[in-house]
């Protein structure tokens, strides 16, 4: 306030005062704080003034459109209770919050200033999807396959929000018949708490492999700490490839814990969070066919560190970006962070070694509607003093609506390795978005890969989205002691469909592609031709990813 004690009383500059307090308020995201009353009272000595402010204190919530998840469920996500101000900037994150939840789809929180009690009443209101998906793979009786698959998934049980998911396998050989059976819970809220509890459990013929997480994560903005545990026991097939062939072959035996504490500084919008943390694996390999030039050792490393990561970020709403119509939150501004790592042998490691990464992204707005995504990872360990398994990896990514009537998306990603551990591979091919090809064709310490899609929709509807896309795919990747050829990459081209169901749990896109690989070796087969999956090929980042 302008207006002070032992100044004369300047009425017009009094009102300015007022003004003033109530524009403080609303900048700051307190929409519906006003002045109740205000009055001058003249006496002897001077004018003495009142004033009377509502803050804007919320009065009742009501939730509609929930047919299955229960009221209780979606009001535990609100960053604001009865009683508590109203505060714009927690309106717009509950409602990112909820919308990020599979078992949600429209969600939309209104307000309005009651007269009559002198409140703010909030209205939330949500649409439930469907929820509950049973899928199976039948035996091929014809062709002699008799394995059978069952799988039955709700991510919303009972409408509480919690996720399940119980799958059968039979395997049978000859006359050898074996069961299965895997299990998976994950509890998001454990306790109406914010820490979340996961429990997987699968069986399969070369051992059991069990998981288990409680982790309390990071669940707005505005949440200051972060935490997670976890102990896991995992049995698989590690494999090494050669010109799209299995060349070597592994039982890996993997154990593990870790323990993590993060802490944030710093405003909604922009913050450091600092980290401590301790992770201890071991791996055990044991070969399953002749070894060549991968090197699977047994190890057994406890790492002792801290992150630091520095983000500036903020939202904007959009559709059609990484899904068919629905609305999305997409996350814009810059983020870059390091971390390092130490094993002590007092810890139980069986060697000293330091393990580091450090990385950045920034996600643009490019008007009118476009939106270019760029991001690097540098990643290595060092043992007595010599550095080893460097991998770099960098994406950029463009998307470019309402061009022409069309969606133009690009992807250019590049990743190299450096005195590899001889135990993982740069692998390019279908699994890494080289279509028309098989998963892991080709093989190298060196890639670049560019992909192009053209897509457009041509029916919207309230139960489906419907559209089409033309792609092409170029790929290079080399060994360390190759030379880059321009001139002989690995290309595809294709046209597809995207099909998005609003109503289904999470609203996936479904992709069916078919691709014809222009560089391949092999006369092209309709198992490699046509792609069915979920997901856009090229990604920007919406919130709940």
């Amino acid at each position: 306030m302008k207006s002070k004690r032992g100044n004369p009383y300047d009425p017009e500059q009094f009102r300015m005062d007022l003004e003033a307090i109530i524009d403080m308020y609303h900048q700051r995201g307190y929409s519906y704080a006003r002045l109740d009353t205000w009055f001058p009272r003249p006496f002897s000595d001077g004018i003495y003034a009142s004033l009377k402010i509502n803050e804007g204190r919320i009065g009742k919530i009501e939730v509609r459109g929930n047919t299955r998840t229960r009221t209780r469920i979606i009001l535990q996500e609100l960053l604001f209770k009865p009683n508590q101000l109203y505060n714009e900037e927690d309106r717009l994150e509950s409602e990112r919050i909820l919308r990020k939840k599979p078992n949600l789809g429209d969600v939309e929180i209104r307000a309005r200033f009651n007269e009559e009690t002198k409140r703010v009443d909030v209205l939330v209101q949500v649409t439930d999807r469907w929820t509950l998906f049973p899928s199976a793979s039948l035996p091929t009786l014809g062709a002699g396959e008799l394995d059978l698959i069952l799988a039955l998934t709700d991510t919303n049980i009972a409408g509480r929000g919690q996720m399940g998911r119980i799958r059968y396998e039979r395997k049978q050989e000859d006359q050898d018949t074996r069961h299965y059976f895997s299990m998976l819970f994950l509890e998001p809220r454990l306790f109406a708490s914010h820490w979340e509890f996961m429990g997987n459990f699968i069986q399969n013929e070369i051992g059991d492999s069990w998981e288990v997480r409680l982790r309390r994560p990071f669940y707005a903005l505005k949440s200051r700490w972060a935490a997670e545990l976890s102990t896991s026991d995992r049995t698989g097939i590690a494999k090494w490839y050669r010109d799209g062939s299995v060349l070597d072959e592994f039982r890996r035996h993997s154990n593990g814990q870790s323990a993590g504490i993060t802490y944030a500084l710093g405003q909604r919008h922009s913050y450091v969070r600092i980290s401590g943390w301790y992770t201890h694996r071991r791996d055990d390999y044991t070969p399953l066919r002749p070894v060549s030039e991968a090197r699977f050792e047994d190890t057994e490393v406890d790492l002792l560190g801290t992150s630091v990561l520095r983000q500036r970020i903020h939202y904007t709403r959009d559709v059609f970006v990484d899904k068919m119509g629905e609305v999305e939150d997409v996350e814009l501004g810059s983020s870059y962070g390091v971390s390092i790592g130490r094993s002590f042998e007092f810890l139980g490691g069986v060697r000293n070694e330091i393990a580091s990464a450090l990385g950045g992204r920034v996600r643009l707005r490019v008007p009118p509607h476009g939106y270019l995504v760029a991001g690097m990872q540098l990643s290595g360990s060092s043992r007595d003093r010599s550095w080893r398994d460097i991998q770099f990896s960098g994406d950029v990514r463009f998307l470019m609506k309402d061009l022409l009537y069309q969606t133009l998306a690009l992807r250019l990603q590049c990743k190299l390795a450096f005195q590899s551990n001889g135990r993982r591979q740069i692998l390019l091919g279908l699994g890494s978005g080289l279509r028309g090809y098989a998963a892991r064709a080709f093989d190298g310490d060196r890639l670049i890969l560019l992909n192009l899609e053209t897509r457009r929709v041509f029916l919207r509807h309230s139960l489906a989205v419907l559209g089409w896309a033309l792609f092409t795919d170029i790929g290079y990747i080399w060994r360390s002691d190759e030379s880059f050829d321009l001139w002989h990459p690995k290309r595809s081209i294709g046209v597809g469909l995207r099909v998005g169901i609003p109503r289904l749990s999470g609203a996936p896109v479904y992709r069916l592609d078919f691709a014809w690989a222009l560089d391949s070796r092999e006369p092209t087969s309709l198992g490699k031709a046509i792609i069915f999956s979920m997901g856009n090929m090229i990604r920007i980042r919406t919130n709940g990813e």
